[in-house]
Parts: structure tokens; sequence; C-alpha cells
């Protein structure tokens, strides 16, 4: 499992607000389908309107974990 500070650091790295980075990192489903997004993807840090799409895209993959 990712430590929650490296999610936070990354989730910061692509534009999220610090609010919706504490409600996604509650919510462990959802924090392991954007890293893993995140994670094919390449995707390091980006602009916060590339940020957002990539969330919406985690959100609509099926669960593979």
């Amino acid at each position: 499992m990712v430590e929650a500070s490296n999610a936070e650091a990354r989730f910061t790295a692509i534009g999220m607000q610090p609010d919706t980075i504490k409600n996604m990192l509650k919510n462990k489903k959802a924090t392991a389908s954007l890293l893993e997004v995140l994670d094919l993807g390449g995707v390091t840090d980006c602009v916060k309107e590339k940020g957002a799409l990539l969330n919406v895209l985690s959100n609509k993959l099926k669960p593979n974990h």
C-alpha cells in the first residue's frame, strides 16, 4: 500500500486542492485507482485541468485491486 504522504504529494503535483486530497485519501479504493492511473500514464505532475480529467478517468475504471 502507498503511504498517505506519498499519495498526498502526488495528488498535489497534479493540481488537486487540499480539501479534495483529504477526502480522496479517506477512500482507499479511489486513492488506489487514481494512483494506478498516474502510474500507467507515467504522470508525475501536470496542470490542474489534466489532473481533474485523470481523476474522472480513475473513477470510471473497473477496479483491478
